[in-house]
């Protein structure tokens, strides 16, 4: 079963995205944030639930930063 919430870290895809960051060399995290954010900023379109999921928890992590 699925997470499913309103919370910036209750969704499977924004889990995903943690444990990618958390399983990454150090140098390779701030490439998977800022990719994450770049995808939703540069989007010209409707912006699929997966992909804004994990850019959400990317800038929760930057302001955690």
């Amino acid at each position: 079963m699925g997470a499913t919430g309103a919370g910036p870290f209750e969704n499977d895809d924004a889990l995903d995205f943690l444990d990618e960051l958390e399983d990454s060399e150090h140098d390779v995290r701030r490439k998977r944030v800022e990719s994450a954010l770049d995808r939703v900023v540069r989007a010209s379109g409707y912006i699929e639930a997966p992909t804004m999921s994990q850019a959400v928890a990317a800038a929760v992590v930057v302001a955690a930063c």
